[in-house]
């Protein structure tokens, strides 16, 4: 996740403009940063149309292990 904030700092991209770009909500941007969505077809996207560089926003499953 500091990967993505700091290409996204360098880059001077933001959640909004991400969003905008792509034509979804900001809260839809956060949840797929966060890995709360999975949403491969929004995160190819990012990386066709925004330029994200596709190891950082490549899907990685949830940490399965038991609280």
């Amino acid at each position: 996740m500091i990967e993505l904030k700091i290409f996204l700092l360098r880059n001077g991209l933001d959640q909004p403009l991400i969003a905008s770009q792509l034509g979804i909500t900001k809260q839809y941007v956060s949840d797929i940063f966060a890995g709360k969505r999975k949403a491969l077809h929004i995160r190819r996207r990012m990386v066709e149309e925004v330029g994200i560089p596709a190891d950082l926003v490549e899907w990685r499953e949830p940490d399965q292990r038991a609280a």
